[in-house]
């Protein structure tokens, strides 16, 4: 068994480029030779890191690999270029690297590239880790496309990383491998790895502000998307890791402990490398921007048919290299019926720092000029695109970081929009991008959602229910109607939407009085977490209008998640005409006087029953009129009798 001696001449570990890193723990501490009966082992771990928590590249596995979010269906390759072999040098042995792989030399000629070998003798060429780490950067440089493509066509292939990102080649034998990140196109998140808390959402790219985290797609062995699965993915691979160099065995770079003891860097051989390749990974979100502040970002609000939805979308570009450029870039929005497009209000772009929670964190981000790119509309799917035009993908070429691109939009509630708390009206972005040289990349973001409610009144206490006639206008701040009445589209008796000014109504068809139909139902379609006033205008003849209007508070409590509660309302009237839809948890149909009532709400729909009084009269007609002429005309002489008294009274005066 012939050994080695490890000389400071050359750290092996220094393979382990940039491009990959490692948590430090306890290797095997080996002898400080190399054994030749030896064989090793890559595995490769592939993760989206923690913000402000990059591994070190030290090829070690351990601590803090929990905290990051693996991903699966990466596919790479190894290619050995290079033996590892001794030279003896003025009585030292050194460890070079020897008997080149034909192709790659080959590869490095084509390329441009002259390789000078350090050191010669009579049979071999030897080389230093640094003059091939040299070599290396000149080739990703040139093209790290080419690089790429040379492994995939003349390196072997590793296992495609599995639901813990992890894929492992072993009994290599002892040498210097190309590693090269083949395919990223099926890259996906298993969705066990998306539950529980949110230690894995704390991740660049999935930790956009309320992101649903079950959004992320989970891809089969064929490609497809797994039955079951949902249709969206939240992160995606930017570029590629740059192919690096891993050297079997290597040394370590930092110090490690192995049973109480330091060992400094260079001082232990490692045959089982673990490397941690990175990559940039792009993302798109998308958020409401809150009607009340105008700056808060959420996923989920509710909005009034025919109300203007501000909305942002935010989506990842990063510095590209090695002589690539963008050849598309675009930003769409599709939207499901319920929801208008009315136009694009500006595209930004700025360094990203943070993942935003309010427009505060891009607010001072520069404007792309409006020749920068153009808006399509693709009315037939409900879809807008913002496509990046020759001189906005120059402008996202000449970026050197992870910038973050903001489209600012305007939507609008029409009145096709879908009642209740389950998620119905969505829009959901996406990102599309190619670089030149490059396959074309699609990405979805995550699904928001708008929510409106309807107000269901059930109307008593008249022969002919259909004849109750009702007026709706907003409460102000200041708890007073605001003397506008609202109007509405009839879409059959009884039935009513709040009218859609910008989209699907016509004017002509509005009203501003509803009616119920003649089973008492009122039908109120449209509303959100609002203040309103409804106030009785017309009733059946012989029954009193009620003598005020009352008060509908509706308001979506926000959970814990950030999502919508359903809604919680009440009534409030000061003659007892209002009561609860019976229920355990309200007032349970009994009228109440002089209080705030509590009314039953399920899914989004609010529930509430209105009575009227009859109007006091005397009823006329038969012996009634005898009795009633009999009274009048006693008065009559009563009132005679009472005057003639009081002039003989004055004529005696």
């Amino acid at each position: 068994m012939k050994k080695r001696k490890l000389l400071s001449l050359l750290v092996a570990g220094a393979m382990l480029l940039s491009t990959t890193t490692a948590f430090a723990a306890e290797p095997t501490i080996t002898a400080e030779t190399v054994d030749d009966s030896k064989t090793g082992s890559i595995t490769l771990v592939k993760t989206a890191e923690p913000t402000g928590a990059w591994l070190k590249a030290n090829g070690v596995e351990g601590e803090g690999v929990a905290e990051a979010l693996p991903i699966k269906n990466i596919e790479f390759k190894e290619m050995k270029i290079a033996d590892l072999d001794t030279y003896l040098y003025n009585g030292e042995i050194g460890t070079y690297y020897t008997n080149l792989n034909a192709d790659f030399t080959t590869f490095l000629t084509e390329s441009g590239y002259t390789l000078t070998p350090d050191k010669t003798d009579d049979t071999k060429s030897y080389y230093k880790a640094t003059t091939l780490e040299a070599a290396m950067e000149y080739l990703n440089q040139k093209s790290q496309f080419n690089v790429e493509d040379f492994v995939d066509h003349n390196g072997t292939a590793f296992d495609a990383t599995n639901e813990n990102g992890r894929t492992s080649k072993s009994d290599l034998d002892l040498g210097l491998y190309i590693i090269a990140e083949t395919d990223v196109s099926k890259a996906s998140i298993a969705n066990s790895w998306l539950t529980g808390d949110d230690t894995y959402a704390k991740i660049i790219g999935l930790n956009s502000p309320n992101t649903d985290k079950s959004q992320v797609k989970e891809i089969g062995e064929d490609g497809n998307v797994l039955s079951g699965s949902v249709d969206a993915t939240s992160v995606a691979i930017a570029n590629k890791t740059v192919p690096y160099l891993i050297s079997v065995p290597t040394t370590n770079t930092t110090t490690i402990s192995s049973e109480g003891v330091d060992y400094a860097p260079g001082t232990v051989w490692m045959y089982d490398i673990v490397s941690y390749p990175k990559n940039t990974f792009k993302s798109i979100t998308k958020m409401i921007v809150d009607q009340d502040d105008d700056k808060t970002l959420r996923m989920y609000e509710d909005y009034e048919i025919g109300d203007h939805i501000n909305q942002v979308i935010f989506a990842d570009v990063t510095a590209i290299r090695n002589g690539k450029t963008n050849k598309i870039f675009e930003i769409s929005d599709n939207m499901s019926e319920s929801l208008s497009f009315v136009s694009v209000n500006k595209v930004t772009y700025g360094l990203r720092t943070k993942n935003p929670t309010t427009t505060d964190d891009f607010s001072d981000y520069t404007a792309f000029d409006e020749a920068d790119y153009t808006v399509v509309m693709d009315d037939n799917a409900n879809k807008f695109t913002v496509k990046f035009t020759e001189s906005g993908l120059a402008k996202l070429d000449a970026l050197d970081n992870n910038y973050l691109i903001v489209v600012y939009f305007d939507t609008i509630l029409n009145s096709a929009a879908k009642i209740g708390t389950e998620p119905q009206n969505m829009n959901q972005p996406e990102l599309k991008w190619q670089h030149n040289f490059e396959p074309e990349y699609t990405i979805t973001g995550n699904k928001v959602y708008v929510f409106t409610y309807e107000i269901d009144v059930t109307k008593d206490g008249l022969n002919d229910l259909s004849k109750a006639t009702f007026r709706v206008q907003h409460v102000n701040n200041e708890g007073k109607a605001d003397g506008i009445d609202m109007q509405f589209v009839k879409e059959e008796d009884g039935v009513y939407h709040l009218f859609d000014s910008e989209c699907n109504d016509k004017a002509d068809e509005t009203v501003v009085h509803v009616n119920p139909n003649k089973d008492g139902k009122l039908t109120i379609k449209g509303v959100d977490s609002e203040k309103y006033v409804i106030v009785e205008v017309a009733t059946e003849e012989g029954h009193n209008l009620l003598k005020y209007g009352f008060d509908i508070v509706i308001a979506a409590p926000v959970k814990e998640d950030s999502t919508l509660a359903n809604p919680v309302a009440t009534a409030t009237h000061r003659d007892g005409t209002v009561t609860a839809e019976a229920s355990s948890q309200d007032s349970n149909g009994q009228t109440v006087t002089e209080s705030t009532v509590p009314l039953l709400t399920k899914d989004g729909v609010v529930y509430l029953t209105i009575h009227n009084n009859e109007v006091i009269t005397i009823h006329t007609g038969g012996s009634g009129t005898y009795w009633f002429y009999i009274t009048a005309a006693a008065l009559i002489l009563l009132a005679l009798g009472g005057c003639i008294i009081y002039k003989k009274r004055q004529a005696r005066a």
